[in-house]
Formats: C-alpha cells, sequence, structure tokens
C-alpha cells in the first residue's frame, strides 16, 4: 500500500493488516468538498470533490476533480 496515517487521519490495526505494509513517501493530500457552480442551476444532489496530492522532489501538484451525485 502507497500511504499511511496523516494529520487527523489513521489506519486501525485490522486496517494496516488488510492493505499490508505502509510505505511512506512524505506525499500530502488534501480533500476539498463544495457545491458545484455549474452544471447549472445548483442542486442539493451535486457536490463537487477535489483531491490535490503533492510529493516532494516532483512537479507540482496534481489534483483530480469530479461530480459527485447524490440519487435518492
Amino acid at each position: 500500500m502507497l500511504a499511511g496515517a496523516g494529520d487527523g487521519f489513521t489506519f486501525t490495526t485490522a486496517e494496516q493488516a488488510q492493505w499490508g505494509t505502509v510505505t511512506s513517501f512524505a506525499g500530502r493530500a488534501t480533500v476539498q468538498v463544495t457545491d458545484p457552480c455549474t452544471p447549472t442551476p445548483c442542486t442539493s444532489n451535486l457536490r463537487q470533490a477535489t483531491v490535490t496530492v503533492s510529493v516532494p522532489g516532483l512537479p507540482p501538484s496534481v489534483a483530480l476533480t469530479t461530480i459527485i451525485a447524490r440519487l435518492f
């Protein structure tokens, strides 16, 4: 597994056993969830989630943004 505990986030012993050995690489990730302005009109069924990852020694951070739709 290429992950590990961070600020405010840890793995339980059971989770670590399921995923295997944790390999630390000093990377950082942030997750932001917002109400999107697009598509128009904005509805309560949509959320925009953005994950930004940065790793020391590599080019600037990479971000992935997607829209999550609540069906019910």
